[in-house]
């Protein structure tokens, strides 16, 4: 039995044209905007085309609050029963963006649904966002087209007033399918510990978008490494962390040493892997940044190190290899490395999260190398980022 699309255009107050899906057959009346006719059998989709301004949204309810998709066409799912949908014209409106967030989560874990739902509230994300694994977003590409990306990385902990490395920002412009699932992990901060004489900070998250429907990675900005910060009195050593690499490196930074370091500086890593331990072989120093492929290492003296995308993206956890801390808290969900600790004496930064991680610390007092990038598309620009991970898609 074949079903014909009746599609009636109707001039609304808002300027909404009804696209109607009926038993009758096709007729079309054109306002402001347009769209087209079209004959289906029972149980196919159909691909809709609007005309009449130069910017469409398509809704499912005459108020327009329930956003399907945008562009000037838009593809139903499979249809079964007459449906209705609605198409606006935003002619000389601004393009939509898109702000994705850590939702308020902070630590070694990213947000929950719950948290990312309250965050969007109100937002043009609400009702859009959904979530598998925590801390990762999955986010449906409306219409096909051209899209814009920026991703940054997430900050390094600081360590007292030795600062931790910044993440690196990244926009592209790429081709988005309609219909295609994206995968949206956003780093966050790496966190930090202080102990009587001294200060370590954990590597910050790097921000990845994933392509579930082709399984194929987006981009991945990198996140900073964790600053160290020793004992005033016999190790007074400032070491900022590394700052993520540039768009166009995807290796990780090497870690960060200080002129009485016993052990040597980790290696960041490459092809997508981990970054290295500081001491490596033996691995005494501090904790690497993970990758895309694999986790970092970590030595004796390092913290915990962090989760690659595919394993959840977990930050590592802060460590002490002998003595207390008198504060802790724990950051770089993206991969990034922990903080590590001994009172007499290592006060070691973590690598940050990225494509390839960054190396851990050298050992005494030690910062984090930043993490790799990674980038599909056409590149438009980069910078620095001195926070949290973030991820603006405009269409």
């Amino acid at each position: 039995m074949n079903r014909i699309i009746t599609v009636i255009s109707r001039h609304l107050p808002v300027f909404l044209a009804i696209v109607a899906f009926n038993y009758s057959s096709a007729q079309c009346i054109l306002p402001n905007p347009t769209a087209n006719n079209a004959n289906i059998t029972c149980g196919q989709s159909v691909t809709l085309t609007a005309s009449g301004g130069t910017n469409y949204n398509w809704y499912s309810n005459a108020a327009g609050s329930q956003l399907l998709g945008t562009g000037a066409t838009y593809i139903t799912p499979v249809l079964s029963n007459t449906t209705t949908y609605y198409v606006q014209s935003v002619s000389g409106v601004a393009n939509n963006t898109l702000q994705f967030t850590n939702c308020g989560a902070t630590g070694e874990t990213g947000p929950t649904l719950a948290q990312m739902n309250a965050a969007y509230a109100g937002t043009p994300l609400a009702g859009l966002v959904t979530s598998n694994t925590q801390g990762i977003q999955e986010w449906t590409v409306p219409s096909t087209g051209t899209y814009t990306i920026t991703a940054a990385g997430a900050k390094g902990g600081d360590a007292n007033n030795a600062i931790g490395g910044s993440g690196r920002s990244i926009t592209i412009t790429t081709t988005l399918t309609q219909g295609h699932v994206i995968k949206i992990l956003v780093g966050q901060q790496g966190g930090n510990l202080n102990f009587t004489t001294g200060w370590a900070g954990g590597g910050g998250g790097g921000t990845f978008l994933y392509n579930q429907t082709t399984n194929q990675l987006i981009l991945a900005a990198g996140g900073g490494g964790g600053a160290g910060k020793g004992d005033p009195s016999q190790y007074n050593f400032t070491l900022n962390g590394g700052d993520a690499s540039a768009y166009n490196n995807t290796a990780g930074g090497s870690g960060i040493s200080c002129p009485q370091s016993w052990c040597s500086i980790g290696a960041g890593g490459t092809n997508g892997n981990g970054g290295q331990a500081g001491g490596a072989p033996v691995n005494e120093g501090g904790a690497a940044g993970a990758g895309w492929n694999s986790q970092g290492t970590t030595g004796t003296y390092g913290g915990g190190i962090g989760q690659t995308f595919n394993q959840g993206g977990l930050g590592g956890v802060n460590q002490t290899a002998y003595g207390t801390w008198n504060s802790s808290s724990n950051g770089g969900f993206g991969g990034g490395g922990g903080a590590g600790m001994h009172a007499n004496y290592e006060a070691l930064g973590g690598g940050g999260g990225g494509y390839s991680g960054g190396g851990g610390a050298a050992c005494r007092v030690g910062a984090g190398g930043g993490g790799g990038c990674y980038y599909t598309g056409t590149y438009v620009s980069e910078s620095l980022n001195a926070g949290h991970g973030l991820v603006n898609i405009t269409y």
